[in-house]
């Protein structure tokens, strides 16, 4: 690669590059790229009685901007989360990680303060078999 003792800019610039990325081997316009769209597997309640099942695998505290808990269950289809509300929230500080639980919604708290949306009622059981 050297030339009368001495590098072009190009050779230095391949030099550089097969130093640091020495995995790539094709010339940048060979090499094709295809994205896909990150979706998080959060599970959202649609109607009453849906439900989630699984073996809980997280707890975190404070998480988005709201500073929401944030439960991990890993299920038959994979982990999903679930954000926590005050109802749920009150009901998972009985669960430890390790659980197997099952969240039912059971719909929306009949009577909620004007202005506001109503409270989401969550029924959570526990198999500790």
């Amino acid at each position: 690669m050297r030339i009368s003792g001495q590098l072009t800019q190009q050779q230095s610039l391949e030099m550089f590059q097969a130093d640091i990325f020495p995995f790539h081997t094709l010339p940048r316009e060979e090499v094709s790229m295809t994205y896909h769209e990150i979706e998080p597997r959060i599970w959202k309640p649609e109607k009453e009685n849906d439900f989630i099942e699984g073996v809980l695998v997280t707890k975190q505290e404070n998480v988005g901007e709201n500073k929401s808990m944030l439960y991990g269950l890993e299920t038959a289809d994979g982990i999903k989360n679930v954000w926590g509300s005050t109802i749920l929230d009150e009901r998972m500080a009985f669960t430890k990680i390790g659980d197997k639980i099952k969240i039912t919604f059971k719909g929306l708290a009949k009577d909620s303060k004007k202005g506001r949306n109503p409270a989401k009622i969550f029924k959570v059981e526990i198999d500790r078999d």
